[in-house]
């Protein structure tokens, strides 16, 4: 039995404002973590209170099945992990996720929903933008957060490299709300997020806008297509010559030349040192090929498979703070999970796409934005966060929510007949 008509428009509205706060507050104290937990009790109630009949929906079945691609492997990876305790707060963790995952997509079935929290969004990354601009011109952002010691914008989030991340993953949401208001208004949102991504030093949020640049024009009509290569083209060209100066951008360079040798050394050297921790992530690999090492305990495994008596990432090595993960999606669940593991995201992908292009063409148009930054989040050939992080999975988890209920082909209707009973 569904709900009352005005209860139902106010869950779902307070759901889809849940939704845009886990970017949103994303700079901020906790960040998504309290807004997760209230989705998570939500979708909960949403289970008890309509069970079976909320599951008989396709786009609810898509979830359960990526759930449990993404959490049967973890399970399997906890009895012989080298850091249980972690492990088995993860393997824990990601039911209230599921539940949280299950308030999404019932908070979002109408298209004017997902409208809204585009536009929001699309809000939030300009605030962000603005934020970061202020930072680099005049010192301090609007909350008086100040630049790096060296010079990286961080805008709000202070003392970490999110910013341009999280910019560069939302990007699509972002111009998507704004290419109808304009092709200027959404070159000018694009290249102050390059502007941004290359003074942060974040080189994945670059290649990360670059995939973006490359969907929008394929996404665009022909009448737009030339003008807008040619502007964006040529704005690129102007503000790359406008930053090489810059010591930060200088430096990036200068190590992305270093591959040009092909030795292990440049490319190593290139990549900021990752070709280390993949020599080191596949030796777990070697040894626990099926369910890899645990989920979240690759810092706990390093120094066992760390081979080379340079690598300044193992146990009192030159890099502070050591490293947790292996700086690439798919790099750290085949350490932490095992083929096992690696095979069931390659399938929860590979169902992913499925589904996209089943759908018909108006509901592909709806979820385009938040399937295509989901697409920039986990595509193969970059570096991506450690994918079970409470500042990351939440937004990886709202792109994909929101991406099954636009795919839904009666999600409009659907949501109407409930409404209407």
């Amino acid at each position: 039995m569904s709900w009352l008509p005005a209860n139902a428009i106010r869950f779902e509205q307070v759901g889809r404002v849940l939704a845009l706060l886990l970017v949103f507050w994303s700079p901020f104290i906790g960040g998504p973590r309290v807004f997760s937990m209230l989705l998570a009790i939500m979708g909960g109630w949403l289970v008890y209170r309509e069970r079976a009949a909320l599951f008989a929906r396709p786009a609810m079945k898509h979830w359960v099945m990526i759930f449990l691609l993404l959490w049967i492997p973890l399970l399997l990876s906890v009895p012989g992990s080298f850091k249980l305790s972690h492990s088995l707060k993860i393997a824990a963790s990601l039911p209230l996720y599921f539940l949280a995952g299950v308030a999404l997509i019932h908070s979002l079935r109408r298209d004017a929903d997902r409208k809204w929290l585009a536009t929001a969004i699309g809000l939030t990354l300009a605030l962000w933008l603005v934020d970061g601009l202020m930072q680099y011109f005049l010192g301090r952002d609007l909350i008086g957060v100040p630049l790096t010691p060296d010079g990286r914008i961080v805008g709000a989030f202070g003392d970490n490299l999110r910013l341009a991340l999280l910019l560069a993953v939302l990007a699509p949401v972002g111009l998507w709300w704004l290419l109808p208001k304009g092709a200027a208004w959404a070159i000018g949102f694009y290249l102050a997020g390059v502007f941004v991504a290359l003074l942060s030093g974040s080189r994945m949020s670059l290649v990360m806008l670059l995939l973006v640049a490359v969907g929008v024009y394929w996404r665009a009509t022909w009448r737009y297509k030339l003008p807008f290569l040619i502007v964006a083209a040529a704005a690129a060209a102007g503000l790359l010559a406008l930053l090489s100066n810059h010591p930060l951008v200088q430096e990036r360079l200068e190590r992305t030349r270093a591959i040009g040798d092909w030795s292990f050394t440049g490319i190593d050297t290139a990549l900021s040192g990752r070709l280390t921790i993949w020599e080191t992530a596949g030796r777990m690999l070697a040894d626990r090929p099926l369910t890899g090492v645990g989920a979240g305990a690759f810092a706990a495994a390093y120094d066992r498979y760390a081979t080379r008596p340079d690598d300044p990432f193992r146990s009192g090595g030159g890099f502070e703070g050591g490293v947790y993960h292996a700086h690439q999606m798919y790099v750290s669940i085949a350490a932490e999970s095992g083929l096992i593991g690696l095979a069931a995201l390659l399938a929860a992908l590979f169902l992913g796409v499925k589904w996209y292009f089943a759908a018909p063409p108006g509901r592909r148009r709806q979820a385009w934005p938040f399937a295509f930054g989901l697409l920039v989040a986990v595509f193969p050939i970059n570096s991506q966060p450690v994918i079970y992080t409470h500042w990351w999975f939440p937004v990886l988890l709202l792109l994909l929510c929101a991406s099954l209920a636009a795919l839904e082909p009666d999600a409009e209707s659907s949501a109407h007949r409930q409404q209407a009973v």
